[in-house]
């Protein structure tokens, strides 16, 4: 099942557009990672430890992470990631 998520999942970043160099270069991650995973017997993958807890912040935690964010990049209130990583610092 690993090795099957290994190959298909996908996300923002492996979506396309993607050119040759790309689709070559997530390939040998996926086939990296489901040699691992296939690698290893059962009892070292019930060995691995699972992944810390997932904690949500705050809305204060929130806000003030935004407000840090739309200083530092004049996005006057953008609520998603997208909205960041498209922005320029000002003045560059």
């Amino acid at each position: 099942m690993l090795s099957l998520a290994g190959q298909a999942a996908e996300n923002m970043f492996t979506k396309p557009p993607n050119g040759p160099v790309e689709k070559r270069a997530m390939q040998q991650g996926r086939d990296l990672f489901c040699a691992q995973v296939n690698s290893l017997d059962a009892q070292a993958l019930a060995d691995v430890s699972p992944m810390p807890s997932r904690r949500a912040l705050t809305e204060e935690e929130s806000k003030a992470i935004w407000e840090r964010v739309n200083l530092r990049w004049g996005t006057a209130g953008g609520t998603g990631i997208r909205s960041v990583v498209m922005l320029r610092p000002i003045g560059v």
